[in-house]
């Protein structure tokens, strides 16, 4: 991700990203909650978007790039 960061930042450009760990997502399809427990959805967590975003913060702050983070659903990550 630093060497694509940095890349794009070479070239002027802005990244489009979409903040999720896929570890700790798993085979997750809709946020964990109350609603994919009702519907006995396997839930994604918080903290794989949150996480994903606070390493991806700190790549943006070291390289420079432009960058624009797209869905995000969760309130710690926005």
């Amino acid at each position: 991700m630093r060497r694509a960061m940095e890349y794009v930042a070479s070239l002027d450009m802005t990244l489009y990203i979409h903040a999720e760990d896929k570890e700790l997502r798993e085979n997750g399809c809709a946020h964990e909650g109350e609603i994919s427990t009702r519907l006995g959805l396997t839930g994604i967590p918080e903290c794989a978007e949150t996480i994903a975003v606070s390493r991806d913060l700190m790549l943006i702050e070291k390289t420079g790039v432009r960058a624009h983070f797209c869905q995000l659903s969760t309130q710690q990550a926005v």
